[in-house]
């Protein structure tokens, strides 16, 4: 993820998630509030690097974001934990 670091505290309600193109043929994000889960946000499988998500909480707790990257028939996942802002 590109966007901001690992365990960073995210800016607002809203924001947008950049990674680099690996070659994948689509990409997936999940944006949740326990590991694994979408509840805050997800994005369709696609071909963008960039996803915004526009309804974070602003109380501080840790968000997990999971992005999903697809080759050929198979999804592999890499995980991101971050810290909502104010």
């Amino acid at each position: 993820m590109i966007t901001t670091a690992s365990a960073s505290a995210l800016a607002g309600s809203s924001q947008t998630f950049t990674w680099n193109n690996s070659g994948a043929a689509q990409y997936q994000l999940w944006v949740g509030t326990s590991l694994g889960t979408f509840n805050v946000g997800a994005t369709a499988p696609g071909t963008a690097t960039t996803a915004t998500i526009p309804a974070l909480p602003t109380n501080g707790s840790t968000i997990f974001v999971r992005l999903w990257s697809k080759f050929g028939a198979t999804w592999l996942s890499n995980d991101y934990t971050y810290v909502s802002g104010p």
